[in-house]
């Protein structure tokens, strides 16, 4: 047993409103006997998220959606999580104008086949995958590319060699591939030697 305290501040978030929601529900005058876990309404989560681990996340909505399965839910949230935790679910891409009026941009349902890196570009329009620097520096690698398919000069591979050998120190799996994929295709295109 743990004291309410010491649990992490998003468990104890959850059980707040969770427990809060069931006692108003039981409190209201309902026309029937239905039981509260039946019951049709509308419920408004704003940010389900907060001060959740992301494993956290990933599995609330489906919890919440099995507890109240008659209810409508609407959810602000700002994580890819959520919006992929489950299928089926309309989402609304907002998006507020310079008089601070927030209008639907963009709609789509959830699809939980949907990587989270492809939920972050399409809904929240992150489309950097890694750290600034190490984004910056594979920004300047695909522009070295784009140039060199115009320009097959030696000064250029050999300016591509570097720059691929700089991102390939940092030991990254996922840049390692980005980067061999990258030289490849070019290699293919060109015909070019690009062997590090």
């Amino acid at each position: 047993e743990l004291d309410f305290d010491l649990l992490p501040d998003g468990l104890r978030s959850i059980i707040s409103w969770l427990g809060d929601l069931i006692m108003r529900m039981d409190a209201l005058k309902w026309e029937n006997d239905t039981p509260v876990f039946e019951r049709e309404f509308i419920l408004f989560l704003d940010e389900i998220e907060v001060h959740l681990h992301p494993r956290w996340q990933r599995k609330i909505l489906p919890v919440v959606q099995k507890l109240f399965k008659n209810a409508q839910i609407f959810i602000t949230t700002h994580s890819p999580f959520i919006v992929n935790s489950v299928d089926g679910a309309w989402i609304y891409k907002l998006q507020t104008n310079e008089n601070g009026n927030a209008s639907v941009v963009s709609k789509h349902q959830s699809n939980t086949a949907i990587s989270y890196l492809s939920e972050y570009i399409s809904t929240f329009g992150v489309d950097e995958e890694f750290g600034d620097r190490t984004q910056k520096e594979l920004d300047i690698f695909q522009d070295a590319i784009d140039v060199l398919q115009a320009n097959s000069s030696e000064s250029e591979i050999n300016h591509i060699k570097e720059l691929a050998k700089n991102l390939l120190r940092k030991e990254s799996i996922a840049i390692t591939n980005t980067v061999g994929l990258s030289l490849r295709q070019l290699s293919r295109l060109k015909s070019i030697d690009i062997s590090l």
